[in-house]
């Protein structure tokens, strides 16, 4: 998924509401995704590549490129957006809700 792909993929996630019928399915969606959600931000901000498997050892010298300024600077506004949006909702953001 492309660095603008995934930014409108998480603006999605701030809109306060559903599309009926399938309020159930996003609510059970977030509520055990969210830390994964903001896991894979952090470790976008701190260079990952959008895609890459976060939670396993990066290498630059795999030809992947780091993320753009422009995208890293729109995501850490986006974040705090995720975590006031999730915690509304009564989902445990953890550490992330101390840095908000």
């Amino acid at each position: 998924m492309g660095q603008n792909s995934y930014l409108s993929a998480q603006l999605t996630l701030v809109f306060r509401e559903t599309i009926q019928q399938f309020e159930a399915l996003v609510e059970e969606h977030f509520s055990k995704n969210c830390m994964h959600i903001l896991m894979a931000c952090k470790a976008y901000l701190e260079g990952i590549p959008v895609g890459c498997a976060f939670e396993s050892q990066y290498l630059e010298s795999e030809g992947q490129k780091s993320n753009s300024t422009g995208f890293k600077l729109m995501l850490s506004k986006l974040v705090p957006k995720l975590v006031e949006a999730f915690t509304a909702k009564g989902y445990d953001c953890g550490e992330y809700s101390k840095t908000g």
